[in-house]
């Protein structure tokens, strides 16, 4: 991660100092806005399902920038446990990126009636 934090400038650390929750932060988009917020001064929390992708990210990037959290956004239990953790560590949550996605089939609390927001 050093090579990859140096190509950004002190002065160009535009989120220095920021504390940011990434959901689904462990693969894909969430894991590039992660390395790309570290390198641009944030500590990153990221939520996922995927532990050894994220424990594989934490690593990669070093444990004074990133912290991984096991969490199914689905489960507002979990949800709760995280942003507790998140807060706990770091005082604070300047930034939610809410990323996760889901994948089978929609369950009915998810869809949306129309009709409702008249």
């Amino acid at each position: 991660m050093a090579s990859n934090s140096s190509s950004v400038s002190t002065s160009a650390k535009r989120l220095d100092g920021k504390v940011t929750v990434i959901t689904g932060g462990a693969s894909g988009i969430g894991a590039t806005t992660a390395k790309l917020f570290v390198q641009n001064g944030a500590k990153v929390v990221i939520l996922d399902v995927q532990d050894d992708l994220g424990h594989s990210l934490c690593n990669e990037i070093g444990p004074e920038h990133i912290s991984y959290v096991h969490c199914d956004v689905t489960n507002e239990a979990q949800v709760e446990k995280a942003i507790d953790f998140a807060v706990s560590k770091h005082g604070k949550i300047d930034v939610m990126y809410n990323n996760a996605g889901m994948c089978g089939t929609v369950n009915e609390r998810f869809r949306l009636n129309l009709s409702e927001l008249k």
